[in-house]
């Protein structure tokens, strides 16, 4: 006898096949997209691996700012150091404490005259600026070299004939004066101490203390 639920078990079978083909449809669909996310979010991850980290970039501005501030003070240390061979130490701030003209150093200022007299003369006019021709000592010659720019220039070295050299304060001179072309002394573009006749004009070196302020 035809049994009428047969073609009913069939007909849920085949129901089953389609409700599983639609699954097994929706899996692959599913598995696509996150095969797709994954190989997306794999992707982001390495770009973001390729980006420096904010450690890697403060710690390369802190380099370039060090390599910076070296050239900054190798530039300044070699400006200063030219200067100062341009300006003898301490005439800068020693200057500032002389008359306009003078040149400062070590507590004393100088003054390198332009116009030229002889001996007794230079002597007078240094006498009229409160000042003496020049006591060059040891220490002086530097400075005095740099400054006397190939020209000649009375000091207070002088002698009475066939006597030893004196600076005008009556001390004995150590400082050798070269010649005996007469009883004064000049010094040379060399800073070196020379002898002539006092009647001769050159220019003329005279040197004071600094001015007592109030």
């Amino acid at each position: 006898m035809w049994n009428m639920d047969e073609p009913e078990e069939g007909y849920r079978d085949g129901n089953q096949s389609d409700e599983q083909q639609q699954n097994l449809q929706a899996s692959l669909r599913n598995g696509h997209t996150f095969g797709q996310e994954g190989e997306t979010g794999i992707l982001r991850r390495s770009e973001s691996t390729s980006q420096p980290t904010f450690c890697e970039a403060f710690c390369a501005f802190r380099k370039c700012h060090l390599v910076i501030v070296i050239i900054i003070l190798i530039f300044s240390h070699g400006l200063f150091f030219y200067l100062g061979t341009l300006v003898p130490s301490n005439c800068q701030e020693d200057e500032n404490k002389c008359p306009l003209a003078w040149i400062g150093h070590q507590g004393h200022c100088y003054r390198f005259s332009k116009e030229e007299k002889n001996w007794t003369e230079s002597q007078n006019a240094c006498i009229s600026l409160g000042a003496s021709l020049a006591k060059i000592t040891d220490g002086e010659m530097d400075i005095v070299e740099n400054l006397i720019n190939k020209n000649i220039f009375w000091i207070g070295l002088k002698r009475e004939p066939d006597q030893p050299w004196k600076w005008l304060d009556g001390e004995n001179s150590t400082l050798k004066v070269l010649g005996n072309g007469g009883d004064c002394a000049f010094l040379d573009d060399g800073a070196t101490a020379s002898s002539a006749r006092c009647s001769t004009e050159h220019r003329y070196l005279c040197k004071k203390n600094y001015p007592t302020r109030s």
